[in-house]
């Protein structure tokens, strides 16, 4: 089951770069503002949390999850720097850095709050 979990953080991975590099599309239902900042929160969140758990063996030391976050930030800081240098149609925006993070942060939370705190009883 292990590798399955990591399957799919790869997925995720390859999935969330693509589609950040790719045209957006032109189909808007309803305008909202700022609704990519929330996509780019909950996108966050579901990449870091399905690594979190692909990893969560190595997770036991608490010093790891940190780590994949770091890591998962500086993803996203190179997407974002990828849109603004290798694509005309979209820009490096400070504020989808900042969702980021926020969802990777939320990611954390939820994993030590409720997958830990079960499973350490």
């Amino acid at each position: 089951m292990h590798k399955v979990y990591l399957i799919i953080a790869i997925l995720l991975t390859i999935t969330l770069t693509i589609g950040s590099l790719i045209p957006p599309p032109n189909i808007v239902l309803v305008k909202v503002n700022n609704v990519d900042k929330l996509i780019h929160l909950l996108a966050y969140c579901l990449l870091t949390f399905s690594w979190i758990i692909a990893l969560q063996q190595q997770l036991k030391k608490e010093k790891v999850i940190y780590v994949l976050a770091f890591s998962i930030f500086v993803f996203g800081i190179v997407i974002e720097v990828s849109q603004g240098v290798l694509t005309p149609y979209r820009q490096a925006d400070y504020v989808d850095v900042i969702a980021n993070f926020l969802g990777i942060t939320l990611a954390i939370l939820l994993f030590k709050r409720f997958f830990l705190k079960h499973h350490s009883n």
